[in-house]
């Protein structure tokens, strides 16, 4: 029998790398949590500061009050980090509590439960995790985010059932207009001074991602992506509003002026923290190619 791979399987399909990606995580095995990525870089990894030697050529953390990802690309990277993370910690498990799969990613949002081994302590963390696949056999990334602040959620003055989810949804909402605005500094004001950004870079052209350790730095990369792209449109695909979270896969079509203003479409998937204060600490994501309108 011949099994045509259509979109749903490619959705299917993302859903079982992802959980064999998790499952060798759990493991502990490097070798077998490698062995679920595909073969290719670059790569979109985000991982923490202390998992990273700067002998590995990693610049040293930056300070602040929320806590600074890293961004990785190649395969000698990411071994590194999972070598020097395994001395500290282990995957326990993640209990999804939504899935939302494309057929260029999985997107996991629930609670993840991990191992402090120097003292046995079992730690449960609120996690966001997006692996994208570009619709390939096997992840070509993982974009990782826990909850960094305490405190009440963030509820803009909403009271009643699902008040701190609608206003996170609300704060996403106006995030949306402000990118269809082209507004850079609209956009930045809604993010924490700390905030930690790490999404595809389509000023570079780098195939993944650019990370940006505080608002001052979104807003300049923002700025260069407005002066290059005309927004012409940006539909919501998928969106989840949690109390802490928002994810959403949106769709762009934009002129490209370094194209002669040849129109483009992309997607992009990212999640962000929103704090008590109704600020986003992170915006952490990936896209797809730039498609010919």
């Amino acid at each position: 029998m011949v099994v045509q791979t259509n979109e749903l399987d490619k959705r299917v399909r993302n859903g079982i790398v992802a959980w064999e990606h998790i499952d060798a995580e759990c493991a502990d095995v490097v070798e077998d949590i490698l062995a679920t990525l595909v073969p290719e870089e670059p790569y979109a990894y985000t991982v923490s500061p202390h998992a990273v030697s700067t002998d590995d050529g990693a610049p040293p953390p930056r300070t602040g009050s929320i806590p600074q990802q890293v961004l990785l690309t190649t395969m000698a990277g990411i071994r590194s980090s999972y070598e020097n993370l395994r001395r500290f910690t282990a995957v326990q498990g993640m209990d999804a509590i939504a899935e939302i799969r494309s057929d260029w990613y999985a997107f996991m949002y629930g609670i993840g439960e991990g191992l402090v081994k120097p003292t046995g302590e079992i730690v449960y963390s609120p996690t966001a995790v997006l692996f994208p696949t570009m619709g390939k056999q096997g992840i070509t990334g993982e974009l990782f985010w826990t909850r960094t602040s305490t405190g009440d959620p963030y509820t803009g003055g909403n009271t009643g059932p699902l008040a701190a989810e609608t206003a996170t949804l609300a704060l996403h909402k106006k995030l949306v207009e402000a990118l269809r605005s082209a507004d850079a500094a609209a956009v930045a004001a809604m993010f924490h001074p700390d905030s930690q950004t790490g999404v595809r870079d389509y000023i570079n052209e780098t195939g993944t991602l650019i990370g940006l350790h505080d608002r001052e730095e979104l807003e300049a990369y923002l700025r260069l992506f407005f002066d290059r792209f005309t927004i012409l449109d940006i539909s919501v695909v998928e969106r989840l509003a949690t109390d802490w979270c928002v994810f959403a896969e949106l769709r762009w079509i934009v002129e490209d002026s370094k194209a002669g203003g040849q129109k483009f479409t992309f997607f992009t998937a990212e999640h962000g923290e929103v704090r008590p204060d109704g600020l986003f600490a992170s915006r952490i994501g990936h896209g797809t190619d730039l498609q010919p309108v």
